[in-house]
């Protein structure tokens, strides 16, 4: 799948102030939790007030910062979603699979039964519209 940038300088603003306003959050929570001295968000929120009004007026400087972002967040959305896929798979699916084989359980009905002429299932008969499902 190709990354479909956009060439509106809107988008490159929207993305500078969304990349500036998370660090400045973090910042400011790891100061009220303790873990940093309040001068850590101050910094923070200072460069990214710096910025802010920088891509307010002047966003096509931003330009690569949006390309670069797009990117390298389509690579993670890549990577993360063939890992998080394969853990449901191996921890939920096949466990799943195997306890439906040691119990025998067919739900889709898979498995050949001898003597039958046809697999043919007659559909239910019409009913009230209003109760389709």
């Amino acid at each position: 799948m190709r990354i479909r940038y956009s060439e509106e300088p809107g988008e490159w603003r929207k993305f500078t102030w969304a990349s500036v306003a998370a660090p400045t959050l973090l910042a400011v929570v790891g100061a009220w939790r303790g873990r940093w001295p309040w001068l850590v968000p101050g910094v923070v929120g200072s460069v990214a007030l710096a910025v802010a009004g920088i891509v307010a007026v002047r966003p096509d400087l931003f330009r690569g910062w949006y390309r670069r972002g797009r990117w390298f967040g389509h690579q993670m959305g890549r990577i993360m979603g063939a890992v998080v896929l394969t853990l449901l798979f191996f921890l939920v699916l096949t466990p799943l699979a195997l306890v439906l084989r040691l119990m025998k359980r067919d739900p889709l009905g898979l498995k050949p039964e001898p003597g039958l002429a046809s697999y043919w299932t007659p559909s239910r008969a019409p009913g009230d519209f209003e109760r389709m499902f």
